[in-house]
């Protein structure tokens, strides 16, 4: 696997492959083997763009409860995003729709 390749399709900024810095040193570094061999398909909000890409691996902030995953997209470059801007496997490109999980008060 190579780290970069020429290519003509359009690149992304930094913006809109990082969603955060490094907010600890405290994490681990995890390759789970059920993502390894799967496709992920990344969503650029910025963009309303869906990009495919090859799962590498994850970083977990345990301390802080956060994972992003690292992923080398098509275009090659790669892009370190959580698992709610992604999908996995052979899916739609399209998130399903839902509800909110908290009570809104009105008064």
């Amino acid at each position: 696997m190579g780290f970069w390749k020429e290519t003509k399709e359009e690149l992304y900024g930094l913006k809109e492959l990082v969603y955060n810095n490094s907010i600890s040193n405290e994490v681990t570094i995890d390759i789970f083997d059920y993502l390894k061999d799967k496709k992920a398909q990344v969503y650029i909000k910025q963009r309303d763009q869906w990009i495919e890409g090859e799962y590498l691996l994850s970083i977990d902030w345990y301390k802080d409860n956060d994972l992003m995953n690292f992923i080398k997209l098509d275009n090659g470059q790669f892009a370190f995003l959580p698992n709610h801007k992604m999908l996995f496997g052979e899916v739609p490109n399209e998130f399903k729709p839902y509800k909110k999980a908290r009570w809104e008060w009105v008064i």
